[in-house]
């Protein structure tokens, strides 16, 4: 037997690998490491690496950019369960299209890699195709088919640049209807292109075949082109758009890849058949809808001739009926400025050329009150500022009491006919009252330079009506103000009667002040009452009644006014004196734009036995000059508050009185009680055991009659404190009050250095929140706040750490004092106790003390006309509120 030729595997290696080579698609083998064993020509190429140096390598650090995309899934699923995979797709960088397919090989993989980038474009062009003709069918418009093509063929066939150009009405030029550029690079292009012109476009248009050019073409038959295209073109298509026998267009296209293949242009040259149908069919729609729209604008035009037509021969008619409902009206109205208004609009009606105005005068101002026409902003703005007194037209008319007509208006030098030169022609005509002049008719017309002899009758008969109106709405106004005037005085007296009636059963200042007020605001303009007292340095709303017209007026009133700021009511508090302002300043209480509604106002002080207590507003929402009777009503209801502020305090002060001699019985019994049995008790010990000290004697016990000699001392202590403290309590009955000015913050803090030896040695937190300033006798409020201060130390002995809060709140006319701890506590259900004389809740063993403290705290609380209780649980500390009234 021969041996084995050695050279034979290397051979069929050799001549395996030069068929891989011969592959048109790239091919690889890989090892089971992903290792590169093998890669041909095309691998290499499109890898764009060396075969020699890239094989050993692990394929996914040579080729990075597929790791975690699908084909590495494709490439691992292929390895692991060995078998063979195929993948399609698209690569996003270049846009191609690409088929994988991995087959098991040995340990490894072979891979194959194809470009199916054209048979992947020519079926979507087959589908597309489709899509645009059914598009183009439907296209309704030369400008829908247009972006049909510009929108859909380029990105399907790679161009970079598309323009559709229609062939001019003297088939000159080539006229660019739209374009479209897919990337940064533009093209140069050319708007209107000569049909003689030597470019490719012309080309395809003269010819009527298209034109497909690479860069090699267009060097070498189009030089001159080259300078008007990116370096990135490659290649140049332009296709004749062929419809009813002839070339209408063309398409012309760019691309940064060489020229289209066979497909590729068939695919394009259908598209612009297709392309060039719709076109010539949209063409006939555009030319279809333009006669419609030509048709139905000459429609609307001879339609709006006959509107206007009829709207003038309307207007005249509505002018003359307005003329003759005038004239009736002028009869019988005494309404001077409703009849203006009617007599301007007659007048704008019956001219249509301009604009009427009436004025008043208004200090030294002429007033527009209404207007109608036709008006420019500047005089516009000019009217409604108001003209002066002493302008000329004015003047003319003031003199000669008869409407003066100014002829070629914008031709006069004064500043006025300038500012209103849209103008032609003005006339003024003065409305009399009683022998003065009450108001002006203007009327200023655009056309003609001057006044016709029936545009004069015209004005002069609607300024005579006005005359006649103005003189009968004087006469008219002058009546309906003396039988309001007498209506206002009978409701006046009418109200103060309910006012003094109610006033004379209720005590509470709150109600007093709202029923004086809803008396005292229906006899008045529509507006709000309100009633401030001074708490500090702040005014606070007590009452108020009817709507204060702003949100944020009445939210910024409820919070507290500045005295130092709110001059309006302070003035009349310092000089006790009423206020009446018939124009209200909105600068002067600091609150600007939330009060320019509110048009006058009226601040009365209101004073209880000759001391100022508070404020009487009220403000109106319209302008308002205050009569003698609007003070009178107001003057009246204050003082009728007055007194019935002085009655409901002196009715409280004797309820007081009462109430304190009540508790005086009520303590005068506790007194007996406390006598009969409480001082008897150690009087009963002193007697026993003196009795049992002389026992002891007569028996020569001495150390025994020692022994009960001390009881009877410690007894006798003890009945004299019970009589100090008796006395004490008596001795508030008989002390008269020393009112004035009471820190109860300050009060507190210097109690709490004076029981720091109550609480030596123990831990204890104090919370004191800002007690407020009242009006009361300090000397008996200090002896408050001890007592209970004191009981707070005693009962929370127990408690590690105790806790001791003082507070204050707002509870109506009063402040409510609160004293908490958290010590023994107590059962609720003997919480009347309390505050009798020598009444405990505790054993003597438990807590010490009389029982004095509690009853001489209701005692003082009570003369300051005020109230106290307890709240409590057992084990739970105990709270302690009394109240002072502000």
């Amino acid at each position: 037997m021969s041996a084995p030729n050695s050279e034979e595997p290397a051979t069929s290696l050799h001549a395996f690998t030069s068929f891989l080579d011969s592959l048109p698609d790239a091919f690889c083998l890989l090892d089971a490491s992903w290792r590169l064993r093998f890669m041909n020509t095309q691998m290499a190429a499109r890898l764009q690496t060396d075969r020699a140096g890239a094989r050993g390598q692990d394929v996914w650090i040579l080729v990075p950019e597929i790791v975690g995309t699908r084909i590495e899934e494709c490439l691992r699923r292929a390895m692991q369960e060995r078998v063979v995979e195929e993948l399609v797709g698209e690569d996003p960088s270049s846009g191609e299209w690409f088929e994988v397919q991995a087959f098991p090989y040995e340990d490894g993989l072979a891979v194959r890699y194809r470009d199916v980038t054209r048979r992947v474009r020519e079926l979507n062009r087959a589908s597309a195709l489709h899509a645009i003709v059914q598009q183009l069918a439907s296209a309704l418009t030369r400008a829908d088919a247009c972006r049909i093509i510009l929108q859909e063929v380029p990105p399907l066939l790679g161009a970079r640049w598309a323009g559709l150009y229609l062939l001019s009405g003297d088939q000159s030029h080539l006229t660019l209807l739209d374009s479209i550029s897919l990337t940064h690079a533009l093209p140069p292009t050319a708007l209107s292109v000569p049909v003689t012109a030597p470019l490719p476009l012309a080309d395809a248009w003269r010819t009527g075949k298209a034109r497909y050019q690479d860069r090699a073409t267009l060097e070498r038959e189009y030089p001159a082109i080259l300078a008007r295209l990116s370096e990135r073109t490659k290649s140049l298509a332009d296709v004749p758009l062929f419809a009813e026998e002839r070339v209408i267009g063309v398409l012309g296209l760019s691309f940064e890849h060489g020229s289209l293949n066979s497909a590729e242009r068939q695919f394009l040259e259908s598209v612009c058949a297709y392309c060039a149908q719709a076109l010539v069919r949209t063409q006939y729609l555009d030319e279809i809808h333009a006669l419609n729209a030509e048709l139905e604008r000459r429609v609307n035009e001879r339609t709006t001739e006959l509107q206007d037509a009829n709207a003038r021969l309307q207007a005249e008619t509505n002018a003359l009926q307005a003329f003759v409902a005038f004239a009736e009206a002028a009869s019988t109205t005494s309404d001077p400025l409703g009849l203006a208004k009617r007599g301007v609009r007659v007048l704008a009606d019956t001219f249509r050329d301009g604009v009427a105005v009436y004025f008043e005068l208004n200090g030294e101002v002429w007033q527009a009150t209404t207007w109608e026409g036709a008006i420019s902003e500047e005089a516009l703005a000019l009217i409604v500022s108001g003209v002066p007194r002493d302008i000329s037209y004015a003047v003319e008319a003031l003199k000669s009491r008869d409407a003066v007509f100014f002829d070629h208006w914008r031709d006069r030098e004064e500043p006025v006919a300038q500012q209103t030169a849209e103008f032609r022609k003005l006339a003024v005509a003065p409305v009399m009252s009683r022998g003065e002049v009450s108001g002006l008719l203007v009327a200023g017309l655009t056309e003609n330079e001057r006044w016709s002899e029936a545009e004069q009758a015209t004005l002069r008969a609607v300024s005579r009506s006005l005359n006649l109106a103005v003189e009968r709405g004087v006469a008219t106004r002058q009546l309906g103000e003396f039988a309001a005037e007498l209506s206002r005085r009978r409701r006046a007296l009418e109200g103060f009667a309910v006012l003094a009636r109610d006033l004379a059963f209720e005590t509470d200042t709150v109600k007093l002040v709202r029923r004086a007020q809803e008396i005292v605001l229906p006899l008045l303009p529509p507006g709000c009452a309100t009633y401030f007292e001074p708490e500090g340095e702040t005014w606070l709303l007590k009452s108020q009644e009817g709507d204060m017209g702003n949100p944020d007026l009445q939210q910024v009133i409820e919070t507290g006014l500045p005295m130092e700021q709110a001059v309006k009511l302070t003035r009349p508090w310092q000089t006790l004196q009423p206020e009446y302002h018939s124009t209200y300043d909105t600068q002067i209480d600091g609150l600007n734009a939330l009060t320019s509604h509110i048009q006058a106002t009226a601040c009365l002080p209101i004073r209880v036995h000759g001391q100022p207590r508070g404020i009487f507003a009220v403000v109106l929402f319209a302008r308002h000059r205050w009569s003698r009777s609007d003070r009178a009503v107001l003057q009246t209801a204050a003082h009728g508050l007055e007194l019935a502020l002085e009655r409901a305090q002196a009715a409280r002060e004797a309820r007081s009185h009462q109430e304190e001699l009540e508790l005086a019985n009520a303590e005068l019994e506790a007194f007996s009680y406390s006598v009969s049995h409480d001082l008897r008790a150690p009087v009963r010990h002193i007697s026993a055991f003196s009795d049992m000290a002389l026992r002891a004697l007569d028996a020569g016990d001495s150390a025994g009659a020692g022994r009960h000699l001390s009881r009877v001392k410690t007894s006798a202590a003890h009945m004299d404190v019970l009589i100090e403290r008796l006395l004490e309590l008596a001795h508030l009955t008989l002390r008269p009050l020393q009112m004035q000015e009471v820190d109860l913050q300050a009060l507190v803090e210097v109690l709490q250095e004076e029981l720091s030896p109550d609480a030596a040695g123990r831990a204890v937190e104090w919370c004191v929140e800002n007690l407020p300033v009242v009006r009361g006798d300090e000397v008996l409020l200090r002896q408050v706040l001890v007592n209970l201060l004191r009981n707070a130390l005693k009962f929370s002995r127990e408690r590690d750490p105790a806790r001791i809060e003082v507070c204050a709140e707002h509870a109506g006319d009063a402040w409510a004092v609160s004293v908490r701890d958290n010590g023994a506590g107590f059962d609720p259900r003997y919480q009347d106790r309390l505050f009798g004389a020598f009444q405990r809740l505790h054993r003597a063993d438990q807590f010490e003390g009389t029982g004095v403290g509690l009853a001489t705290v209701r005692r003082i609380v009570t003369r300051h006309g005020g109230r106290v209780w307890a709240e409590s649980q057992p084990g739970e500390g105990a709270t302690f509120t009394f109240t002072l009234p502000k």
